[in-house]
């Protein structure tokens, strides 16, 4: 007796078994993992723990930069009122402060460093968007206030010495480099509707810094100006910036 013959080719079969196969194979479940078992779920979860603790170290680092620049002006405004008899807070530039409590002048710059090394380290926490533009003028800031902190300034106006030109030249780069980088992150700032506001106070802020800088540049060469009542005033922009920079950085990290 003779079977009959089933006319279905068995690619066919195998085609037709292959497409009835369920869905939820294990080859498609392994594909949802990551190599060492993390699955995608995990890695969701672990990025936003990391998220969370950047914004935790954000916010920390805002209050540093904060209170180091407050501790500056602090120390800066107690040498104001002990060595007013020395130093004339209307004619004479804060360096001079170096030769007569030289400590108390080098804490002070080394508290603003702190307050901006705090921002900056803060800004990329926070994921604050600054161009390179930006981090160049950063460090040239760094660099400006470490002459300062290093090289005295002239020891009078008709004495002038190399450690103090450097000293001049240092003060000249600092004083401008940060309200120029604040200037430039407002400008990038100004596009994303989040930062509008920010971006106003900060270029406000930064405006008034390049003038006082630049007031006092000025005063360099006219000696009738008040030299060191205007170096004073470009000093609290400085410090005002790293406290404006600072407030951005906890409002991105909240």
């Amino acid at each position: 007796m003779t079977v009959p013959r089933d006319p279905t080719p068995l690619a066919l079969l195998g085609l037709k078994s292959s497409l009835e196969a369920p869905t939820g194979t294990p080859k498609d479940n392994q594909s949802s993992r990551r190599p060492g078992g993390t699955t995608r779920n995990n890695l969701i979860s672990q990025q936003g723990e990391r998220g969370r603790g950047h914004a935790a170290l954000a916010l920390h680092l805002s209050r540093i930069a904060v209170t180091m620049a407050a501790g500056a002006m602090l120390v800066v405004a107690y040498l104001n009122i002990d060595l007013v008899q020395q130093v004339s807070p209307i004619f004479d530039p804060v360096s001079d402060y170096v030769y007569y409590n030289g400590v108390a002048f080098v804490v002070s710059v080394l508290l603003l460093m702190a307050g901006g090394f705090a921002v900056t380290t803060g800004l990329t926490r926070a994921g604050v968007p600054h161009s390179t533009g930006v981090k160049v003028l950063f460090g040239l800031w760094f660099l400006g206030l470490t002459l300062v902190a290093i090289f005295p300034g002239n020891p009078s106006v008709d004495v002038s010495t190399v450690a103090g030109e450097i000293h001049r030249f240092g003060g000249a780069v600092f004083l401008t480099s940060l309200p120029v980088a604040c200037w430039l992150l407002a400008r990038s700032l100004r596009d994303h509707p989040v930062w509008m506001v920010t971006a106003g106070r900060l270029r406000g802020v930064a405006v008034v810094g390049v003038l006082t800088a630049a007031s006092f540049g000025v005063a360099q060469f006219v000696q009738w100006l008040p030299q060191g009542l205007l170096e004073r005033f470009a000093l609290t922009a400085e410090v005002a910036l790293v406290i404006v920079l600072a407030l951005t950085i906890r409002r991105a990290a909240r």
